[in-house]
């Protein structure tokens, strides 16, 4: 985990994080290389870092803020570190909450908008309506959840380089879904009643599900199948974790 070492150093000598939360994130680090298969260490490593980031947006006064955009928009989203939300809205209007407007710009070519929080320890939540056809998210640390955003978008692309993924599809039938990160566990929730085609992949870690697939490919860290013979497009992928893609069962 050289890189993750390199980058938290790199974001205390530019400032974006203390000297001391920067030490609690390279110790979780260092547990993470001596048990890096073991579920309890990824627990711990999410906890650490959702807490240390969680504290600094408190120091935030949040004013939620709404852009009109047009149909068919596109929606770039670039999240230094803090936990991240993506919210289906029924509004037209894109919906930005939790976190002041000092620590993002916004900006805007044509159908096109691009989002930057480049402020260490933001936590924030947009509401994406249904005008817009393809969101993607590039995170460098924390956690990201989305809520009912299956079937709304033509693109849905999430990558992170150290956290959580956890994606509330429900029902999809059409649509490309990608979810992607370095360190940390993927949740995929879905509807049995979904068609869709599953790819996921693990390098350490392992791949597990609970719904009815037609298995075209399967081992521990891989599943490959399709869910009432296919239609959306789901890929999961991450080198060091697992996945789940499945129902939930609570």
């Amino acid at each position: 985990m050289k890189d993750e070492r390199m980058m938290i150093l790199q974001m205390i000598s530019d400032g974006k994080v203390t000297a001391d939360e920067g030490a609690k994130l390279l110790e979780a680090i260092g547990h993470a290389e001596k048990a890096a298969q073991k579920p309890s260490i990824f627990r711990e490593i999410e906890w650490m870092m959702d807490n240390v980031l969680q504290d600094n947006s408190k120091k935030d006064d949040p004013s939620p803020r709404m852009i009109t955009i047009p149909h068919d928009s596109t929606i770039v989203i670039k999240h230094d570190a803090g936990s991240l939300k993506l919210l289906a809205s029924d509004n037209d209007e894109l919906c930005i909450e939790g976190v002041s407007a000092r620590n993002y710009k916004i900006q805007q070519d044509g159908n096109s908008f691009q989002i930057d929080a480049k402020r260490f320890g933001i936590g924030m939540t947009v509401r994406i309506p249904k005008l817009v056809r393809k969101l993607i998210v590039h995170s460098t640390l924390g956690k990201i959840t989305t809520e009912n955003l299956g079937d709304a978008l033509d693109i849905l692309e999430i990558k992170t380089h150290t956290g959580s993924i956890t994606a509330n599809m429900q029902t999809i039938h059409s649509g490309v879904y990608k979810f992607t990160s370095e360190v940390g566990k993927i949740h995929c929730y879905l509807s049995p009643d979904s068609t869709c085609h599953i790819k996921a992949n693990v390098d350490m870690g392992n791949v597990s599900s609970n719904l009815a697939l037609e298995t075209i490919e399967k081992g521990t860290g891989l599943l490959n199948g399709k869910l009432n013979d296919g239609g959306a497009m789901v890929e999961l992928s991450t080198h060091t974790g697992k996945i789940f893609v499945g129902t939930k069962t609570w």
